[in-house]
């Protein structure tokens, strides 16, 4: 008899996934270890912004791996400690911080209360059923969360639950915790949240969403508004600038076709940033979610949509040189065909074309 498939909701990785292989071919670039300087930065860096961010003193890594989280926070001071379920891991640890690790799952209880729990690139490994486990217990032991869990590589063979950020935000909103918007951890991922226990309203999470997307969808509003003005009046100067001016003619329709070409590119920006918005209020219908993944979104366009308004100012002040250029050479052509040799040549040729 043929076997039956596994369910999805069953598929994910065990401890023995995680062995020396898969630090040495998965994650690239220097050793995944406390001894690689670019990896100790970045993981100090990270512990001294999240201090510094929740005061927290006593903290928890869910899925520390080798545990280097875990000893990036000490260095700064605070009381961390780890856990992870592959053995070859924690054994692999750095012996300053070994002591402070222990293999257990995800998905058991944990012990004790923690003034933050950091969870960095772990459920995108495990599977769905076993992913929502993991949340309920981290949100058992603490009332501040760090979770990062990435929404787009699917290559990497251990990704078994990949899902995006507004989801797993969602997730955690079922059980009471939401983004905390006047802060950013982009520092560790872009996609990273610090989640906190709140008992919100609807009208508490509409708030933090709109008071946040009003902004920026008006600022990429005004952005395209300038964009336009700046392709009327390309368009304009091409309609007034003389056939003799050839090789101007010729720069400003260049131009003229890379503004519009722009244009075009930023329509769909645009649109798409509706939809995303139109997603959002869909989904904080549906889940009460904290649906602010558009500031992070909106963050992106406005900073492409600024360099477009800088490239606009530079072709309004070519604009501005070449009608200057062009009101000069026609003062310059009145002043030839005003000449009483120009006018006895053109009689001359009148006569001959007779």
């Amino acid at each position: 008899m043929t076997p039956l498939p596994q369910h999805p909701e069953s598929i994910g990785t065990r401890a023995d996934d995680y062995m020396g292989a898969y630090y040495a071919s998965h994650l690239g670039g220097d050793e995944y270890d406390w001894s690689s300087e670019s990896w100790r930065s970045f993981f100090t860096r990270a512990a001294t912004r999240l201090v510094a961010l929740t005061s927290a003193t006593n903290v928890l890594d869910v899925g520390c791996a080798k545990g280097l989280l875990v000893q990036a926070f000490a260095t700064v001071g605070a009381d961390a400690s780890g856990f992870d379920h592959s053995a070859h891991a924690i054994e692999s640890a750095h012996p300053d911080v070994r002591a402070k690790l222990y293999v257990a799952s995800a998905t058991a209880p944990i012990e004790g209360r923690f003034d933050l729990v950091t969870c960095v690139e772990v459920l995108e490994h495990m599977s769905p059923t076993d992913a929502e486990l993991a949340i309920d217990s981290m949100c058992a032991a603490t009332d501040l969360i760090l979770f990062s869990s990435t929404p787009t590589d699917f290559e990497e063979p251990s990704h078994v639950n990949v899902r995006p950020t507004p989801d797993w935000a969602a997730s955690f909103a079922e059980r009471g915790f939401f983004r905390r918007t006047d802060v950013s951890v982009d520092f560790l991922t872009g996609w990273a949240l610090l989640l906190e226990r709140h008992d919100l309203t609807r009208r508490d999470v509409v708030h933090r969403y709109e008071s946040q997307y009003v902004s920026l969808h008006t600022e990429v509003l005004e952005k395209r508004l300038a964009l336009l003005e700046s392709h009327r009046l390309l368009a304009q100067s091409m309609v007034e600038t003389d056939g003799s001016e050839a090789d101007a003619e010729v720069r400003l329709r260049h131009d003229l076709a890379d503004a519009t070409g722009e244009n075009a590119r930023l329509d769909g920006e645009l649109a798409y940033e509706r939809e995303q918005a139109e997603l959002l209020r869909e989904d904080l219908a549906a889940r009460e979610a904290d649906v602010e993944r558009l500031q992070q979104q909106l963050s992106n366009t406005v900073t492409r949509l600024r360099s477009r308004a800088r490239r606009v100012r530079q072709l309004q002040r070519r604009l501005q040189r070449q009608r200057r250029r062009t009101v000069s050479l026609r003062r310059r052509l009145r002043a030839v065909t005003s000449s009483r040799t120009w006018r006895l040549h053109a009689r001359v040729a009148r006569l001959l074309r007779r």
